[in-house]
């Protein structure tokens, strides 16, 4: 699980040039669809025109730096229709107030939780003079949000974080191919609480030979068992 803001002013890299093509200003981000559409090198303002790179882009982020598909550009935000419909709806969630559905003011929402495809799995819910108490809220447990407020429903607020990642599907194994830019993805090998039923058996274990490895690596072989995923 990862936290929105931990992308803004990052880097913006492309694979095949490793041109820097821009840092991240902000977050575009589809409420109803729940995730980050994608990432706003510009917000745009007087004399200047928001613009994005498109999630669909984006290869992996690591450090400092978000690396994108080769060929990537920065494009202008209001001429992708359905960009310029979400900059014109104006939601901002930080510094949004949070509201309980019995109506009590919750706090504001402080934090995005988010996924490695870039879905929103919950919110930080902060309060207080310095805002330092915080509840989450998976986005289940949302009933509404606006420009205005983020209702939330009471019986879904947690006061730690602990067990919450528990209840998000674990994210695939993923892979991105350092020549074609292609990212792999495997499904993760079940766990089990029974000891003796997790020590893997000689035929359980497909191990690869280092010229099948180097194969894999070059794209020229894929990994068994995984998806492809562009």
């Amino acid at each position: 699980m990862y936290k929105a803001g931990e992308l803004v002013k990052k880097s913006i890299i492309r694979v095949d040039t490793g041109n820097i093509i821009g840092s991240v200003a902000d977050l575009l981000v589809d409420h109803d669809a729940g995730r980050i559409v994608g990432l706003l090198t510009s917000t745009g303002g007087l004399f200047r025109e928001a613009t994005i790179v498109e999630w669909s882009q984006v290869l992996v982020w690591v450090g400092d730096v978000i690396l994108v598909k080769a060929g990537c550009e920065v494009l202008r935000a209001n001429a992708i229709p359905h960009v310029h419909a979400l900059l014109e709806k104006k939601i901002h969630l930080t510094g949004t107030p949070a509201i309980g559905r019995s109506g009590n003011k919750l706090g504001t929402i402080g934090e995005l939780l988010l996924d490695e495809t870039g879905l929103i799995v919950g919110y930080v819910i902060t309060r207080g003079v310095l805002k330092g108490e915080r509840q989450y809220v998976l986005s289940s447990g949302i009933a509404g949000i606006g420009s205005d407020a983020v209702v939330v429903y009471d019986e879904a607020l947690r006061d730690t974080l602990e067990g919450l990642e528990q209840t998000i599907p674990d994210p695939k194994l993923t892979m991105v191919m350092p020549l074609t830019g292609t990212r792999l993805s495997v499904e993760a090998p079940p766990t089990t609480s029974n000891p003796a039923e997790s020590k893997s058996s000689p035929t359980d274990v497909q191990r690869l030979s280092s010229n099948e490895i180097d194969a894999i690596l070059r794209g020229d072989q894929p990994i068994p068992g995984a998806t492809s995923e562009h």
